[in-house]
């Protein structure tokens, strides 16, 4: 996390005393101390959790292969071979080397609509240690493999793909606690690739806290390797592969750290759709569907009495009786608005120095659903050329797409989550570390992507997904505010503890420092007026262990 900028009091005689007293009675946020790149230099090791080479010991036991389509028939559109979980390339004559390889015919798709092709299977965990996946945060694992494509059409180099690593705990319900998507583009040759879980993005309905709930038992871990519309990358003909090997999941072993410093917060965004609202009357209503028959989105960005304690609040309202009649695989809605937002605030290249806070609901989940799950997409944007040449297109560049998934109940929950645990739905990552000084747009858009699922959602008109005080936040290392009394002939500086740790205050003559520390000094130093001026500052220190 950047450091703020070091801010510090002056004590000149020469200067009237109100005027200083205003200054720190207003409150004023020190930087604490360069001890943190100490605390967080120690080096880190990992576990391996799982590994699958299709080695003849290293071999999942079963596969299945599939194709999908929007016609509602349920037909295949295509033609499939394998997943072969026990393939050598031709030249590897020794058999040294296995992988997992999968093809697919895609003659004659031109007149169809939405489809695509994968396949999956389980991975090996070989040694099934649940005391192994010893955290609930993501970016504690580390997921690899290698890919590569065959049959990618003249002119085109890599194809477009989504690997989809589902974690399964059998002792839950239901028992896939998380399902992370990563989207990637391979080519003709093998390439490796590593990510970061909170890389991914959520998927298939899952969540934070079910992932929370159930990771300290896991039980299996699965995936789907899936292409959508692949005739893009492939073509139309018979001669397209998939190849898989060495996928790999680590969990990274961190050293004991000391108890974090204190934080404090800079408010970015604040909406409570009453007196803080969002500007114009959002945009929503949009919705998707495997077949004929949709659900009827409607939106309010300032919706009176549904918010908390019969406030104002945002809602989306969804009638999917239609799909009493004619039940669809998926569909889905959303809901999006934008408003004021101060952008001065992003001061930091890390996404887990932002905090999202909202309070939510959900009116009209099924009966004997406890809750449902609402996805948040979270829009980061720059300038018009920020990322490409200047071109015709001359809306802001979007530089990450971050993706949330939120169980929903009955009743108010207050969610908190920092920006780093969204996965990359469009854009990415580097994009926000790169150009994070730029941003002049950020906006949320809600989507119920389950709208289809009877047993979430009743096929009838009663169905809300309601947020309330949306707020973000800039959160930093911080102290306590200095504060400055008169006491005749010298100043009081006091502060208060720290949540954690201690406060040493420091003195210079140059505002810019060098700093020295103050002998002994603790809240309530009585410093003498001088002739020249002098900056204060107050320093954390760490608890000794």
């Amino acid at each position: 996390m950047a450091r703020p900028p070091e801010t510090s009091l002056n004590i000149d005689e020469k200067m009237k005393p109100n005027t200083w007293i205003v200054a720190v009675i207003s409150g004023l946020v020190l930087a604490c101390g360069s001890n943190l790149k100490e605390l967080r230099a120690a080096e880190t090791t990992t576990n391996l959790l799982s590994l699958t080479t299709f080695e003849p010991d290293s071999r999942p036991g079963w596969a299945y292969g599939y194709w999908y389509n929007n016609t509602g028939s349920g037909e295949p559109v295509g033609t499939y071979t394998g997943p072969y979980r026990d393939y050598y390339d031709p030249n590897d004559t020794e058999m040294t080397n296995g992988m997992c390889w999968y093809g697919f015919d895609s003659t004659g798709l031109e007149i169809t609509g939405n489809y695509g092709t994968g396949f999956g299977m389980p991975m090996i965990i070989p040694d099934l240690d649940p005391t192994l996946f010893a955290s609930s945060n993501r970016a504690d694992y580390i997921f690899s493999w290698d890919a590569r494509m065959e049959g990618l059409k003249e002119g085109t180099t890599t194809g477009n793909v989504e690997f989809q690593l589902q974690f399964y705990n059998s002792s839950q319900s239901p028992t896939k606690i998380l399902q992370v998507n990563f989207n990637f583009a391979a080519g003709a040759d093998w390439t490796h690739f590593v990510r970061s879980l909170e890389e991914g993005a959520l998927g298939d309905g899952t969540t934070e806290a079910g992932f929370a709930a159930g990771y300290d038992g896991i039980t299996g871990l699965q995936f789907n390797f899936n292409s959508h519309m692949p005739t893009d990358a492939f073509g139309f003909d018979g001669d397209n592969a998939i190849v898989l090997d060495n996928l790999k999941l680590e969990i990274i072993v961190r050293p004991e750290e000391g108890p974090p410093p204190p934080t404090v917060s800079y408010t970015m965004l604040d909406w409570n759709f009453d007196d803080k609202p969002v500007w114009g009357a959002g945009w929503g209503g949009y919705e998707w569907s495997a077949n004929t028959a949709h659900a009827i989105f409607t939106w309010d960005v300032a919706a009176p009495g549904y918010g908390v304690d019969g406030s104002n609040a945002w809602i989306m309202g969804m009638n999917n009786s239609a799909f009493a009649y004619d039940p669809p695989a998926w569909a889905g809605g959303g809901t999006g608005a934008t408003g004021p937002v101060d952008y001065s605030k992003f001061t930091s290249d890390n996404l887990d120095a932002y905090r999202l806070t909202f309070d939510a609901r959900a009116e009209g989940l099924a009966p004997d659903r406890l809750t449902g799950t609402v996805a948040l997409q979270f829009f980061v944007s720059a300038p018009d050329d920020t990322l490409q040449p200047a071109d015709e297109d001359l809306n802001d560049d979007l530089l990450v797409q971050l993706d949330f998934g939120f169980p929903l109940s009955a009743e108010w929950q207050t969610f908190s989550i920092t920006l780093n645990k969204g996965g990359a739905g469009s854009g990415s990552k580097d994009n926000f570390k790169t150009y994070y000084n730029k941003i002049v747009d950020v906006h949320p858009q809600w989507q119920i992507d389950n709208a289809a699922s009877q047993a979430i959602w009743d096929y009838d008109t009663e169905n809300t997904v309601v947020i309330d005080n949306i707020k973000l936040e800039r959160v930093d290392i911080g102290c306590p505010p200095l504060t400055i009394t008169p006491n005749g002939s010298k100043v009081v500086l006091t502060w208060a503890a720290p949540s954690t740790g201690t406060v040493k205050l420091q003195s210079s003559s140059n505002a810019d420092g060098d700093y020295a520390d103050v002998q002994d000094a603790s809240s309530g130093y009585e410093s003498p007026i001088a002739d020249a001026p002098q900056y204060y500052r107050t320093v954390w220190v760490p608890p000794v262990e």
